[in-house]
């Protein structure tokens, strides 16, 4: 697990806030070009370990902080496929368990 964004992840949710992809990839020295598909991917992965390592855990899911720069400022359609694999109730919306999940978060490293 990539470490240096994992413990950015955790810095972010004790601050109550978001990071975009790019600010993460920067403050994190990822040096990532998000133009090209195999980076965005690195991202992901990344991502989706920290993600899988919060599950096991029985947390939620520190990657909901990390959004698009661009509106609607959401995670990635990567995340909500995840999610779903993991978290998701039948009847939630993405916007709805994103919400939920942020505050969880916020709740979990405060």
């Amino acid at each position: 697990m990539n470490l240096k964004v994992y413990n950015k992840l955790i810095e972010t949710a004790k601050a109550n806030t978001v990071i975009t992809y790019s600010q993460l990839n920067t403050e994190c020295g990822l040096k990532l070009n998000f133009d090209m598909a195999k980076d965005r991917n690195i991202m992901g992965d990344i991502l989706g370990e920290i993600s899988h390592h919060e599950f096991k855990a029985g947390r939620p899911l520190l990657s909901a902080l990390v959004i698009e720069k661009k509106v609607p400022f959401f995670p990635s359609h990567g995340f909500f496929k995840l999610a779903k694999e993991l978290k998701y109730k039948p009847h939630e919306t993405d916007i709805s368990f994103w919400a939920k999940e942020l505050t969880e978060i916020y709740k979990e490293w405060k």
